[in-house]
């Protein structure tokens, strides 16, 4: 995963690879797979400098914090 600012773009993108690439005999996935990325627009009152993000067990929590 990987989180990038650029701007007033948030970007966070990855690829989740197919699990199942190898055996194609048979297969049920519950999610999907391949790349991913998703853009958020930044107000303004962001500071882009005290952006944070962290990974644990899956989850990908970003915090924002507004300019002083």
């Amino acid at each position: 995963v990987k989180v990038e600012v650029k701007e007033n773009l948030l970007t966070v993108s990855g690829e989740k690879p197919d699990p199942y690439a190898e055996a194609r005999t048979f297969r049920q996935a519950e999610t999907g797979y391949g790349a991913f990325s998703r853009t958020f627009r930044l107000s303004q009152a962001i500071d882009r400098e005290r952006i944070e993000a962290k990974f644990d067990n899956g989850v990908l929590e970003v915090s924002l914090q507004p300019r002083p």
